[in-house]
């Protein structure tokens, strides 16, 4: 047996000893390789030594099974070993003792298999029910599995309960484990493995579940009161958070009711009350909002995640204040309870400051509005509030001033209502319903949004340039500023802002969109000549790159075209022509290639990118015609096509090359028709640079640049394909035949 292995690949090569009909190359028929013929060798005496020096051999691990009997399959042709007897150390086995190359008195239904370990894979263990936490008397369901089976060999499959083994059963690819009537007892950290041969072949460890029985405690950290804040939970002596991956209404509702709080009004994610410490317990809680505790909803493993704090989760439940028939739970009619009974407020007075109480117990942020008259709807039921004046500092709604529970002369038309900010604003988007360069004289249309109108309260918005408010307008969501008969002056930066209650509670800052006016100037920086190099942008008196980012030949050749270089060569990424400096002007460029500036385009405002400026741009133009002749022919009107491009003459490779390519080439030369289009280097190999490949022309064209073809310099070809052409002029005419003939070179 000889095995070469080629330690830089990490490659075995294996030349006389293979497994067949296996599930693998680790598994399988034995075969070995000898006289040029392979064969099979006889199961006498077949046993888990000789199955280990396989395995070693073929670098497949340890031996799990060594089968008889054709176990897969029989095979043909000769039979090159019978009694082997290998006593494990070898590292071949026709170094174990055997009757003799070829001696044997088998027949093929007795060929011997091997099955190896290879890398055994890690085991995923599941439980079900899938809460992590049981109620003393249920029943446990525990799946070990493993995610790549040996061929049909039992595997024994173990359970551990925190690292000691409880159960074990054989199987060839899982087991299912029960643990009935569970008690305090059965608390605790699970795992499992599976292992070959008696314990000697043995998996990673599974995942760990970890098993509650009976309920955990829960508490609400960080918040204004102990029924709102972080969800934490106590298991093992040591508090923990839960991950708000899928956290909801329905997750938070539950964690009220458990408490005690009434319902839930919020469900807050991404660590809104602080980031925890310690353990993350639950992930992936699912509720369906009817559970009595969290340990009744599904779950991950008790202690599974893919989390950190701060994607901590938390909850605000309402005691004994809601807002009704708003959008969400921070804006709507306002109700309290009282002696078990929902009732409303009136308007009477009602203002600012008494909504800053309400949206101030609910956590919702700051009051945008106080609507009066039953805005969200009239309630039923009792009134139990009139007359409130608050101050805007209390921290209960029921301890500002009041005509006492339940004294009112209002009627449900007059229910009080509030828009809360729910938290932190969301920032808007500016957009410009135009290109970001504009011609004087012609009329700009800004477009400020907001993704999250507040419940139907109207929102003042302020156009701003170069950070100046230049213009403001209230509506629900969005408004439209118009600029009209613009001139230089109106250049510059824009953003948008929108702000509630007098410019009380003010949004983040929009996206800026640069505009101009006029045309800006460009240039190409670092190619060989000034049509070629990365591409720059003169703005606000300062030369900046261009992204790379969608940018093909139509860009390019726009580019050509604005600076009067003609057509596009190539469209070059990655910085080719090196990378520019800060900053970085254009991003995102689509051009149709007809455009006559770059400015025409679409794009990204100018400024906005996400790129570097080892993505900048760049172009090379042909300015003009390039040059082109035909070497190695009998005259100057045939041979291989050649292109004279910054100062180097290079091929043309013979992808897609035919007649019509040909007929173009001899129109350029003045050779007159094409008599042949010619491929595979027919007359001789060029050297240097392959300038054009996949040329398609109609036939019709002047000039091979007007032909489709790669961008210039980009092909996948060598010199072995270099195209060539033989024109009517480059032809000889036989006066005795009357016929034309091809003086090319054969």
């Amino acid at each position: 047996m000889t095995v070469v292995t080629n330690e830089d690949a990490g490659v075995v090569c294996l030349k006389d000893i293979r497994l067949v009909n296996g599930s693998d190359s680790c598994s399988g028929r034995v075969e070995i390789l000898h006289n040029g013929q392979w064969g099979t060798v006889c199961d006498d005496g077949w046993d888990m030594n000789d199955a280990a020096v396989v395995c070693r051999q073929l670098e497949c691990g340890s031996a799990i099974s060594a089968p008889k009997s054709a176990a897969f399959g029989q095979g043909s042709g000769s039979i090159w070993l019978d009694g082997v007897g290998c006593s494990g150390g070898e590292g071949n086995l026709t170094q174990c003792s055997h009757r003799g190359l070829g001696a044997q008195n088998c027949g093929h239904g007795e060929d011997a298999g091997v099955v190896c370990s290879g890398d055994l894979q890690q085991p995923t263990l599941s439980v079900s029910p899938t809460h992590a936490a049981v109620s003393p008397g249920e029943n446990i369901q525990f799946r070990c599995t493993t995610p790549k089976p040996r061929c049909n060999a039992d595997a024994e499959f173990h359970l551990f309960k925190n690292g000691s083994s409880i159960s074990s059963q054989k199987h060839v690819s899982g087991v299912t484990f029960h643990l009935v009537n569970v008690s305090a007892s059965h608390q605790g950290s699970y795992s499992c493995y599976y292992s070959y041969h008696n314990g000697t072949v043995i998996s990673p460890q599974s995942n760990t579940v970890i098993i509650i029985v009976g309920e955990y405690t829960i508490r609400l950290v960080n918040g204004n009161t102990d029924c709102s804040g972080r969800v934490e939970i106590l298991y093992d002596g040591q508090w923990g958070t839960v991950c708000d991956d899928n956290w909801d209404i329905e997750d938070a509702e539950v964690v009220c009711k458990q408490l005690g709080c009434g319902p839930a009004a919020r469900a807050h994610s991404n660590a809104h009350f602080g980031q925890g410490s310690g353990p993350i317990w639950l992930d992936n809680v699912g509720c369906t909002g009817n559970e009595s505790s969290l340990t009744q909803c599904s779950q991950n493993p008790f202690g599974n995640h893919y989390c950190g704090h701060y994607e901590d989760a938390g909850v605000v439940c309402l005691k004994d204040i809601r807002l009704m028939n708003g959008s969400d739970s921070c804006c709507g009619r306002v109700e309290i309870l009282h002696n078990g009974q929902w009732g409303t407020v009136c308007d009477d007075d009602w203002d600012v400051n008494d909504a800053d109480v309400v949206c101030r117990q609910l956590e919702c942020g700051s009051a945008i509005s106080a609507p009066h008259s039953a805005a969200f709807g009239q309630g039923s039921g009792s009134i139990w509030l009139d007359g409130v004046g608050c101050s805007g500092g209390e921290g209960n709604l029921t301890q500002c001033s009041h005509r006492g529970l339940g004294v009112h002369n209002c009627y449900h038309g007059k229910d009080a209502a509030v828009v809360c900010a729910a938290g932190d604003l969301q920032q808007p988007t500016l957009s410009v319903i135009s290109t970001d360069t504009v011609s004087p004289g012609e009329n700009i249309q800004f477009r400020c949004t907001t993704p999250e109108p507040r419940c139907n309260a109207d929102a003042e918005f302020h156009l701003f340039k170069n950070g100046s408010s230049i213009s403001s307008q209230k509506h629900v969501s969005g408004v439209t500023f118009n600029l009209v008969n613009v001139s230089v002056s109106h250049q510059g930066s824009y953003s948008c802002n929108y702000s509630y209650q007098n410019g009380t509670v003010i949004s983040p800052w929009s996206n800026t969109v640069d505009i101009t006016v006029g045309e800006y100037s460009i240039r190409l920086v670092n190619g060989s000549n000034n049509c070629s190099g990365r591409v720059e942008l003169l703005y606000n008196d300062q030369w900046g790159t261009v992204c790379d980012d969608n940018w093909d030949m139509n860009d390019a050749d726009v580019v050509c075209r604005q600076l009067g270089c003609g057509r596009a060569a190539s469209a070059n990424s990655n910085a080719h022509f090196g990378q520019g400096s800060d900053p970085i002007w254009l991003d995102e460029v689509r051009c149709s290639g007809s455009e006559s500036s770059l400015t025409q385009c679409s794009h990204k405002p100018l400024g906005n990118h996400n790129c570097g400026h080892k993505e900048d741009a760049g172009v090379v133009c042909l300015k003009g015609e390039y040059t082109i002749r035909l070497v190695n022919g009998s005259n100057n009107c045939s041979g291989r096509v050649e292109i004279l491009y910054d100062d180097q003459w290079g091929t043309v490779c013979d992808d897609d090359w035919d007649m019509n390519d040909a007929e173009v080439v001899c129109r350029q030369l003045g050779c007159g028709r094409a008599v042949s289009a010619h491929s595979s280097a027919h007359f001789g190999q060029g050297s240097g640079r392959i300038w054009l490949d996949d040329v398609g022309c109609s036939g019709n064209e002047s000039s091979l640049a007007q032909c489709s073809h790669k961008p210039f310099g980009y092909e996948d070809c060598d010199h072995e394909e270099d195209a060539g052409v033989v024109c009517l002029k480059g032809a000889c005419h036989d006066i005795e035949t009357e016929e034309w003939c091809v003086k090319d070179r054969t």
